[in-house]
C-alpha cells in the first residue's frame, strides 16, 4: 500500500482475500460505499448508465451496494464490470456472485468480473464509461496519476458527462494503530496516510492535477467493529502491507506492538465490543456540468390501450381550410447523424393559426359545449353555435400563448365570448395576438400555475362559464382528456405521410409544457402495434416533467424566464402523469440559446419555427451527443421532430454553457448598461442578470430561487451547493456599475458551485 511506503503485490492481496471479504461484510467500507452509490446516482442516474466500472473492486463491496440500490434500474444494454489486479481477490468476488445468484438475486448475472490494472484501462475505449467507482483504492496505487488520467480518458464527456466517484481516508483509528509501529521499530516505513490523500484540499488537488475540473468532496463517518481489542490488533497486523512491513520482526517485538495497540484501543473504547472510528472522504466528479438526460429503460417494453380518436380526426377534417401540415425532411441532418431520416412536422400554420394548439382547443371546446347542452357529438359546428347562442355560455382559459389564442379563435368562430387569463410575464406581442381574436384579456400577478387557478375560479363563479384548459387537476380531468385526444389528428397525419414514403417512425421528440401533447404522443406511440420511442424536451428553467420523473412522483416547481414561453409551466397535468412516467423513454432539458440555434438552423430549410417548436431539434442534438445505448440513433432510425409553433419575435438569449470564470463574468458585465439613465432601467437589467444566473444554474441542475427586496425588485439568487447549503449570489446595485470586479466575484461564486464546492 502506497501510504505505508511498501507495496503489497497481487499474491499478497490474494492471500488476504478471505479476511477482506469478511471485513467487507460488516466493516468500515459499507457506509462510504452506500454513499458513493447514492450520490453518484444523484449526479448521474444509473438508469442512464452505459458502462459502469468498479475499479479495484476487491471482494465486491461497491458492486454489491450498487446492485442492492440501483441494479434493477440499469438499462438492459448497459454493462457492469468489476475488476481488480489480484486473482485471489477476484476469487472472493466470484464466490460472492455465486452466493447471490444461488439466493435468487439474478441481477448479479450482469456483473462481469475481470482482472485488470487501474493504471492500464486499454480494455475500455475513450469516452465509453458513464460511471467509474473506486472504493478506497486510488491512494494505494504506485502510479496514481496514471490511474486517474486513464479514468479521465475512458469517462464519457457526452450526455452531460459521466461521473467518477472514489473514496479515501481522512483519518482512522486503525491507521493510528499502525503508526504505533514506529515506537517499536523506528526504522520501519511510515504507516501514515499521505497529506494529499487525507485532506479535502489535497484530495481535490490530486484529481484536478490529473485533469478533472468539476470536483465535489464530501466527508462520511464510518467504523470498524471489534469484539476484543487484542483480536482486532492481531487482525490489523495481517493487512497485506502491514504484514509485509512486520515480516522480519521478532516475536517479542510483535507482542510489544500488540500490547501498545491494545492499550490504545482500551483508552479510547473502554468497553467491548466496540468500534474503531474513521472519517472517510468521498469525491464526485463529472466530466461535464450540464444536467444529464433522464432515461427510462422500462419504457422500451411499455404499452397502453389504443384510444379511438376517429371522432376528433373526422371533426378536424370537416372544418373549413383543413389540410395536413407539412412533414419536412432534413436530409443533411440525417446524414450527419447517420440515421435513415429526420422529419419535421411543421405546425407553423394550422387553420390560420401558428400552432398545433388549435387541434386540442377546437375538439375540447366542441366536446365541452356539446356535453353542456346535452347534444350529440355528431352535430355540426354551425348547429352547435346556434344552440350555444340560446343559453349563457362564456369560454375561459389560462395560457402562456398559443392555447389561449386557440380558445379565443374557437369562441369567435362560434360567436361566443372568451375570457383569457395570462401570467404577468407574457410579452405584449403575444397578448396582442390573443386580444386580436376578440377575447377579453386578464393579466394575473403570478406564474402559469397561479393563472390556471385564477381562470378556474372565475369560470366556476360565472353562470354558463366553461373552462377549456389543457392541464388537468383534481376534479377537472374530462375536458383536458378531450384536448389530448384532439392532438392525435397530427399524429395520424404523420403516420400517413411517412407511410407514403414507405417509412415509419422509430423516435418521436415532443416539447412539453404541462404535458398534454406529450401525453397524446406517448399514448399514440405506445399503443397497438406501434413501438416508437418517445423523447420529451423542456426548458432548463421550466422542467416540471423532468423533475417529476427524477423524483418518481409529480412535483410542482418554480419556473423562471425562458424564450420558450409556451413551455413555461411548473406542474405536470394530473391526468397525463401516470402515462408519461410509464411511457416516456427519455426526458431532456435545453437552454434558450440551444433553442435559438435550432430556430436558426430550421430557417435555413424553410421551416418557420418558434423557440418551442425548435426545441425538439435541440433535444435531438443533445441525444446525438449522448451516444447512449438505451436509445440508439443508427442507420434504421427514422426521427420525427414536432415543431409545434411558427416563427415569432423574441429577445436573443445568452449562452449559458460557459464554465470558465472569465467568460461568465464577461457575460454578466455585458448585460448591464455602461451608464443607466435611471434606477428603473437598472432594475430591468438587474432582473436580466438574475434570469441569466438562474438559467445558468438550471442548465446544470443546481437548485436555486430568486430573492426579492421589499420593493419587489430582485436582490439575489439563492443557490444550493452540493452539501445542501444556501449560497447567496448577490446581484450588483446601481452604484456597482463599471466595477468589473463585482461581476468577476459573482462569476467566481457561480462556477465554484460546480468546480470547487465547499465541504
Amino acid at each position: 500500500m502506497a501510504q505505508h511506503g511498501v507495496q503489497a503485490n497481487s499474491d499478497e492481496w490474494g492471500k488476504f482475500g478471505p479476511a477482506l471479504k469478511r471485513l467487507h461484510a460488516n466493516g468500515p467500507g459499507i457506509p462510504p460505499a452506500q454513499d458513493m452509490v447514492k450520490e453518484s446516482n444523484a449526479v448521474y442516474p444509473f438508469s442512464s448508465a452505459s458502462l459502469v466500472l468498479d475499479i479495484g473492486c476487491g471482494p465486491g463491496q461497491v458492486t454489491d451496494e450498487l446492485i442492492k440500490a440501483y441494479g434493477a434500474e440499469l438499462p438492459a444494454s448497459s454493462r457492469l464490470v468489476a475488476f481488480d489486479f489480484s486473482p485471489g481477490i477476484l476469487e472472493q468476488l466470484q464466490d460472492l456472485k455465486k452466493e447471490a445468484i444461488a439466493k435468487g438475486n439474478t441481477l448479479w448475472n450482469r456483473v462481469e468480473v475481470m482482472q485488470c490494472d487501474a493504471t492500464d484501462l486499454s480494455a475500455f475505449s475513450d469516452n465509453s464509461v458513464s460511471h467509474a467507482l473506486a472504493g478506497f483504492v486510488m491512494f494505494m496505487l504506485p502510479e496514481v496519476k496514471t490511474a486517474l488520467k486513464e479514468t479521465l480518458r475512458v469517462l464519457t464527456n457526452e450526455n452531460g458527462g459521466g461521473v467518477f466517484a472514489m473514496s479515501s481516508w481522512q483519518g482512522t483509528e486503525w491507521i493510528e494503530l499502525m503508526g504505533l509501529l514506529s515506537k517499536v521499530r523506528p526504522d520501519k516505513p511510515s504507516t501514515k496516510m499521505p497529506p494529499n490523500w487525507s485532506t479535502v484540499e489535497g484530495f481535490r488537488g490530486e484529481v484536478e492535477a490529473a485533469g478533472f475540473r468539476e470536483v465535489e468532496v464530501h466527508p462520511v463517518e464510518t467504523y470498524m467493529p471489534f469484539d476484543d481489542p487484542e483480536e482486532i490488533s492481531r487482525f490489523i497486523l495481517t493487512f497485506p502491507a502491514m504484514a509485509k512491513i512486520t515480516a522480519d520482526m521478532t516475536k517479542e517485538e510483535l507482542e510489544k506492538l500488540i500490547e501498545l495497540m491494545v492499550e490504545f484501543i482500551t483508552s479510547r473504547h473502554p468497553s467491548s465490543p466496540g468500534r474503531l472510528i474513521s472519517k472517510g472522504t468521498l469525491v464526485f466528479i463529472m466530466s461535464s456540468s450540464r444536467r444529464p438526460i433522464y432515461f427510462n429503460a422500462r419504457a422500451a417494453n411499455a404499452s397502453c390501450p389504443a384510444r379511438n380518436n376517429q371522432g376528433s380526426k373526422a371533426f378536424h377534417q370537416s372544418l373549413t381550410n383543413y389540410s395536413p401540415t407539412p412533414l419536412v425532411p432534413l436530409p443533411d441532418l440525417a446524414t450527419d447523424l447517420g440515421v435513415r431520416g429526420v422529419y419535421v412536422k411543421d405546425e407553423s400554420s394550422r387553420f390560420g393559426l401558428p400552432s398545433f394548439k388549435i387541434l386540442g382547443a377546437s375538439w375540447g371546446t366542441f366536446r365541452a359545449i356539446s356535453k353542456h347542452l346535452s347534444l350529440p357529438t355528431e352535430i355540426d359546428l354551425e348547429d352547435l353555435s346556434a344552440a350555444a347562442l340560446k343559453v349563457p355560455i362564456k369560454l375561459f382559459a389560462a395560457t402562456d400563448g398559443n392555447h389561449g389564442r386557440a380558445v379565443a379563435f374557437m369562441a369567435k368562430l362560434l360567436s361566443l365570448q372568451a375570457d383569457i387569463f395570462v401570467p404577468e410575464i407574457l410579452d405584449d406581442y403575444t397578448c396582442g395576438l390573443i386580444s386580436g381574436e376578440g377575447a377579453s384579456l386578464h393579466v394575473v400577478s403570478g406564474d402559469y400555475d397561479k393563472t390556471v387557478q385564477r381562470a378556474a375560479e372565475i369560470a366556476n363563479a360565472t353562470h354558463g362559464g366553461l373552462l377549456v384548459q389543457d392541464t388537468s387537476f383534481p376534479g377537472y380531468e374530462e375536458i383536458p382528456s378531450w384536448i389530448v385526444d384532439g392532438y392525435s389528428t397530427m399524429l395520424y397525419e404523420i403516420d400517413q405521410q411517412l407511410a407514403n414514403l414507405g417509412l415509419h417512425s422509430t423516435i418521436m421528440i415532443t416539447p412539453v409544457g404541462v404535458g398534454s401533447l406529450a401525453h397524446a404522443v406517448a399514448r399514440y406511440c405506445k399503443s397497438g402495434e406501434r413501438v416508437v420511442s418517445v423523447v420529451t424536451v423542456e426548458p432548463d428553467t421550466a422542467a416540471c416533467l423532468y423533475q417529476s420523473l427524477n423524483a418518481g412522483s409529480p412535483v410542482s416547481i418554480a419556473t423562471s424566464h425562458t424564450i420558450m414561453s409556451g413551455m413555461n409551466c411548473g406542474t405536470v397535468s394530473l391526468s397525463a402523469w401516470d402515462d408519461l412516467q410509464k411511457l416516456v423513454d427519455a426526458s431532456t432539458t435545453i437552454s434558450c440559446f440551444e433553442s435559438h440555434c435550432a430556430v436558426r438552423y430550421l430557417s435555413q430549410y424553410g421551416i418557420a419555427s418558434g423557440p418551442c417548436g425548435a426545441a425538439s431539434l435541440a433535444a435531438l442534438r443533445l441525444l446525438d451527443s449522448a451516444k447512449v445505448n438505451s436509445l440508439k440513433l443508427d442507420q434504421d432510425s427514422v426521427i420525427v421532430l414536432l415543431s409545434t409553433e411558427g416563427a415569432r419575435s423574441y429577445q436573443t438569449p445568452l449562452d449559458v454553457s460557459h464554465n470558465d470564470i472569465v467568460a461568465v463574468g464577461e457575460v454578466l458585465a455585458a448585460i448591464r448598461s455602461s451608464k443607466p439613465t435611471s434606477s428603473k432601467i437598472y432594475d430591468t437589467e438587474k432582473t436580466e442578470i438574475a434570469n441569466y444566473i438562474m438559467a445558468w444554474l438550471d442548465h446544470r441542475g443546481i437548485e436555486n430561487r430568486l430573492l426579492e427586496t421589499v420593493l419587489g425588485g430582485p436582490s439575489a439568487v439563492m443557490a444550493v451547493d452540493g452539501g445542501g447549503r444556501d449560497v447567496s449570489l448577490t446581484l450588483p446595485d446601481i452604484c456597482d456599475v463599471g466595477r468589473h470586479d463585482i461581476y468577476d466575484k459573482l462569476a467566481n461564486a457561480m462556477t465554484s458551485l460546480i468546480t470547487a464546492r465547499l465541504v
